[in-house]
Protein backbone atom coordinates (compact mmCIF):
# COMPACT_ATOMS: atom_id res chain seq x y z
CA UNK A 1 0.00 0.00 0.00
CA UNK A 2 3.02 2.49 0.93
CA UNK A 3 4.28 2.08 -2.80
CA UNK A 4 0.57 3.12 -3.93
CA UNK A 5 0.38 6.11 -2.10
CA UNK A 6 4.33 6.80 -3.67
CA UNK A 7 3.16 6.09 -7.47
CA UNK A 8 -0.06 8.06 -6.96
CA UNK A 9 1.34 10.90 -5.00
CA UNK A 10 -0.17 13.46 -7.40
CA UNK A 11 -3.54 12.23 -6.48
CA UNK A 12 -2.93 13.44 -2.73
CA UNK A 13 -1.66 16.97 -4.10
CA UNK A 14 -4.51 17.42 -6.00
CA UNK A 15 -7.15 16.81 -2.70
CA UNK A 16 -4.96 19.25 -0.96
CA UNK A 17 -5.28 22.12 -3.42
CA UNK A 18 -9.37 21.25 -3.71
CA UNK A 19 -9.47 21.37 0.06
CA UNK A 20 -7.12 24.39 0.48
CA UNK A 21 -9.26 26.30 -2.69
CA UNK A 22 -12.48 25.03 -1.02
CA UNK A 23 -11.69 26.13 2.58
CA UNK A 24 -10.13 29.81 1.43
CA UNK A 25 -13.57 30.47 -0.53
CA UNK A 26 -15.78 29.43 2.20
CA UNK A 27 -14.32 31.09 4.66
CA UNK A 28 -14.40 34.41 2.74
CA UNK A 29 -17.36 33.78 0.82
CA UNK A 30 -19.97 36.96 1.04
CA UNK A 31 -22.37 36.19 -1.75
CA UNK A 32 -23.11 32.53 -2.04
CA UNK A 33 -25.28 33.46 -5.03
CA UNK A 34 -22.57 35.20 -7.29
CA UNK A 35 -18.88 34.16 -7.82
CA UNK A 36 -18.25 32.57 -4.25
CA UNK A 37 -20.92 30.02 -4.86
CA UNK A 38 -19.90 29.25 -9.07
CA UNK A 39 -15.88 28.78 -7.40
CA UNK A 40 -17.54 26.80 -4.47
CA UNK A 41 -19.66 24.49 -7.46
CA UNK A 42 -16.31 24.76 -9.55
CA UNK A 43 -13.95 23.05 -6.03
CA UNK A 44 -17.07 20.76 -6.00
CA UNK A 45 -16.96 19.62 -9.68
CA UNK A 46 -13.22 18.89 -9.56
CA UNK A 47 -13.55 16.55 -6.40
CA UNK A 48 -16.17 14.88 -8.60
CA UNK A 49 -13.77 14.52 -11.55
CA UNK A 50 -11.12 13.50 -9.56
CA UNK A 51 -13.37 10.71 -7.49
CA UNK A 52 -14.21 9.64 -11.41
CA UNK A 53 -10.73 9.43 -12.56
CA UNK A 54 -9.74 7.78 -9.15
CA UNK A 55 -12.12 5.08 -10.13
CA UNK A 56 -12.04 4.22 -13.28
CA UNK A 57 -8.04 4.10 -13.48
CA UNK A 58 -8.45 1.89 -10.05
CA UNK A 59 -10.47 -0.46 -11.90
CA UNK A 60 -8.24 -0.26 -14.99
CA UNK A 61 -5.27 -1.31 -13.16
CA UNK A 62 -7.35 -3.77 -10.44
CA UNK A 63 -4.48 -6.39 -11.46
CA UNK A 64 -1.81 -4.24 -10.48
CA UNK A 65 -3.01 -2.31 -7.53
CA UNK A 66 -2.68 -3.73 -4.03
CA UNK A 67 -4.89 -1.32 -2.34
CA UNK A 68 -7.82 -1.14 -5.15
CA UNK A 69 -10.52 -1.27 -2.03
CA UNK A 70 -8.48 1.91 -0.23
CA UNK A 71 -8.51 3.74 -3.68
CA UNK A 72 -12.28 2.63 -4.54
CA UNK A 73 -13.16 3.80 -1.08
CA UNK A 74 -11.46 7.15 -1.40
CA UNK A 75 -12.69 8.02 -4.87
CA UNK A 76 -16.38 6.83 -3.59
CA UNK A 77 -16.06 9.23 -0.83
CA UNK A 78 -14.52 12.05 -2.94
CA UNK A 79 -17.71 11.46 -5.36
CA UNK A 80 -19.84 12.20 -2.26
CA UNK A 81 -17.93 14.90 -0.70
CA UNK A 82 -18.14 16.82 -4.47
CA UNK A 83 -21.84 16.46 -4.72
CA UNK A 84 -22.22 17.53 -0.92
CA UNK A 85 -20.41 20.78 -1.95
CA UNK A 86 -22.44 21.39 -5.18
CA UNK A 87 -25.26 20.67 -3.50
CA UNK A 88 -24.94 23.27 -0.46
CA UNK A 89 -23.82 25.74 -2.79
CA UNK A 90 -26.34 28.54 -1.24
CA UNK A 91 -25.87 27.82 2.61
CA UNK A 92 -23.43 25.56 4.38
CA UNK A 93 -25.02 22.47 5.51
CA UNK A 94 -24.67 19.95 8.36
CA UNK A 95 -24.53 17.50 5.27
CA UNK A 96 -21.39 18.68 4.03
CA UNK A 97 -20.11 18.90 7.57
CA UNK A 98 -21.02 15.41 8.59
CA UNK A 99 -18.97 14.01 5.10
CA UNK A 100 -16.12 16.48 5.59
CA UNK A 101 -15.77 15.22 8.83
CA UNK A 102 -16.10 11.32 7.68
CA UNK A 103 -13.39 12.29 4.69
CA UNK A 104 -11.10 13.84 7.36
CA UNK A 105 -11.15 11.23 9.20
CA UNK A 106 -11.02 8.43 6.61
CA UNK A 107 -7.37 10.74 5.24
CA UNK A 108 -6.07 10.76 8.98
CA UNK A 109 -6.60 7.51 9.57
CA UNK A 110 -4.82 6.57 6.07
CA UNK A 111 -1.89 9.07 7.31
CA UNK A 112 -1.35 7.30 10.26
CA UNK A 113 -1.47 4.20 8.29
CA UNK A 114 1.41 5.39 6.54
CA UNK A 115 3.22 6.50 10.09
CA UNK A 116 2.98 3.04 10.96
CA UNK A 117 4.26 1.04 7.83
CA UNK A 118 7.35 3.61 7.25
CA UNK A 119 10.48 2.63 8.28
CA UNK A 120 11.40 6.26 8.27
CA UNK A 121 8.74 7.30 10.75
CA UNK A 122 7.84 11.11 10.77
CA UNK A 123 6.67 12.43 13.72
CA UNK A 124 4.89 15.11 12.08
CA UNK A 125 2.69 12.67 9.85
CA UNK A 126 1.38 11.37 13.35
CA UNK A 127 0.86 14.62 14.25
CA UNK A 128 -0.95 15.23 11.16
CA UNK A 129 -3.24 12.33 11.10
CA UNK A 130 -4.47 13.04 14.76
CA UNK A 131 -4.90 16.37 13.84
CA UNK A 132 -7.05 15.98 10.72
CA UNK A 133 -9.14 13.15 13.07
CA UNK A 134 -10.07 15.64 15.62
CA UNK A 135 -11.11 17.80 12.93
CA UNK A 136 -13.53 15.90 11.20
CA UNK A 137 -14.16 14.23 14.34
CA UNK A 138 -15.56 18.21 15.44
CA UNK A 139 -17.16 18.49 12.36
CA UNK A 140 -19.24 15.34 12.49
CA UNK A 141 -20.06 15.38 16.50
CA UNK A 142 -20.74 18.75 16.29
CA UNK A 143 -19.82 20.03 20.16
CA UNK A 144 -20.69 23.83 19.46
CA UNK A 145 -23.96 23.77 18.17
CA UNK A 146 -23.26 26.78 16.12
CA UNK A 147 -23.49 27.04 12.75
CA UNK A 148 -21.72 29.91 12.49
CA UNK A 149 -19.05 28.52 14.45
CA UNK A 150 -18.58 24.81 12.24
CA UNK A 151 -18.82 27.07 9.49
CA UNK A 152 -15.37 29.10 10.52
CA UNK A 153 -14.20 25.34 11.83
CA UNK A 154 -14.84 23.77 8.56
CA UNK A 155 -13.35 26.20 6.17
CA UNK A 156 -9.54 26.04 9.18
CA UNK A 157 -9.94 22.50 8.98
CA UNK A 158 -9.82 22.33 5.31
CA UNK A 159 -7.03 24.57 5.05
CA UNK A 160 -5.08 22.85 7.72
CA UNK A 161 -5.82 19.48 6.57
CA UNK A 162 -5.58 20.93 2.35
CA UNK A 163 -1.51 21.97 3.21
CA UNK A 164 -0.76 19.42 5.45
CA UNK A 165 -1.93 16.44 2.39
CA UNK A 166 0.15 18.98 -0.19
CA UNK A 167 2.91 18.81 2.03
CA UNK A 168 2.51 14.56 2.59
CA UNK A 169 2.17 14.25 -1.15
CA UNK A 170 5.42 16.05 -1.57
CA UNK A 171 7.51 14.02 0.98
CA UNK A 172 5.85 10.48 -0.39
CA UNK A 173 6.87 11.74 -4.25
CA UNK A 174 9.22 8.74 -4.80
CA UNK A 175 13.09 9.91 -5.54
CA UNK A 176 14.83 8.06 -8.38
CA UNK A 177 16.22 5.29 -6.81
CA UNK A 178 12.27 4.34 -5.89
CA UNK A 179 11.38 5.16 -9.78
CA UNK A 180 13.50 2.73 -11.14
CA UNK A 181 12.54 -0.03 -8.68
CA UNK A 182 8.93 0.75 -9.34
CA UNK A 183 9.97 0.52 -13.45
CA UNK A 184 11.88 -2.47 -12.77
CA UNK A 185 8.55 -4.33 -10.57
CA UNK A 186 6.56 -2.98 -14.19
CA UNK A 187 8.61 -4.75 -16.14
CA UNK A 188 8.95 -7.76 -14.52
CA UNK A 189 4.94 -7.74 -14.05
CA UNK A 190 4.69 -7.30 -17.87
CA UNK A 191 7.31 -10.28 -18.58
CA UNK A 192 5.11 -12.29 -16.25
CA UNK A 193 1.31 -11.49 -18.18
CA UNK A 194 3.15 -11.99 -21.77
CA UNK A 195 3.21 -16.16 -21.37
CA UNK A 196 -0.01 -16.13 -18.90
CA UNK A 197 -1.40 -14.27 -22.57
CA UNK A 198 0.30 -16.66 -24.99
CA UNK A 199 -1.05 -20.01 -23.38
CA UNK A 200 -4.52 -18.61 -22.77
CA UNK A 201 -4.72 -18.23 -26.70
Amino acid sequence: MIESFKRNWWVWAIHGLILVAFGLVNLNINDRANTGGVILSITGIALISLAAAIILISLRFRDRISSLPFWIAMGILDAILGIAIVYNVNAAGKMLENILGAWMIFSGVALMYVYVRQKNNSTILLINGIVIIAFGSILVFDPFKSPEIMNILMSIGSITMGLFIIAFAFKTKPNSKEKELFALRDKERKEKELPEKHTEE
